[in-house]
């Protein structure tokens, strides 16, 4: 054998970067030499990596468009739901507005049948005691009439209180 650390034979190591640093801490010899087994595994590995980037872009790319169409889906479903709480919340604003000027106009209309109702109820009030009154005023009428009218049978002599008329009664 030939170096320090024994004579058997290294196993090139499994691991392509293993591979790569063995190659240049040996003895210098192989970085210099063209098309040497550590160029390969460099462009071995750059091709590695570039085919696993695309791949994972390409995987990507599938997925966002997966993503996208998924939005799609949901905006499309959204869509119907969306217009009709738009016009719900529309439609809730103007009978918010109408209910507003309704209890408005409620108040007004309610005050003034309260008002009405009230002076009907004075006028019905005071057309009844106005009645009354004017069956009293005609009851004690008839009774001062009577009364004169027997006053004056008795200064006539007439004792006899049947009809007044006779040809009348």
């Amino acid at each position: 054998g030939g170096g320090g650390g024994g004579d058997k034979a290294a196993a090139p190591p499994r691991d392509p970067a293993e591979s790569l640093k063995k190659l240049l801490t040996d003895d210098g010899v192989g970085a210099v030499r063209p098309g040497t087994e550590a160029e390969e595994t460099i462009k071995k590995m750059e091709k590695q990596v570039r085919l696993k980037m695309k791949t994972e872009r390409e995987k990507m790319l599938r997925e966002q468009q997966r993503l996208l169409e998924i939005q799609h889906e949901l905006d499309i479903l959204e869509m119907p739901m969306k217009r009709d709480v738009s016009l719900t919340r529309d439609r809730l604003e103007t009978l918010d507005r109408e209910l507003a000027s309704a209890e408005k106009d409620h108040k007004i209309k309610k005050k003034a049948y309260e008002d009405a109702a009230a002076l009907w109820e004075k006028k019905k009030e005071e057309k009844a005691n106005l009645s009354d009154h004017l069956r009293m005023i005609i009851h004690d009428n008839e009774q001062r009439k009577t009364q004169k009218l027997e006053e004056l049978l008795g200064k006539l002599g007439v004792e006899d209180k049947g009809p007044v008329f006779e040809g009348f009664s």
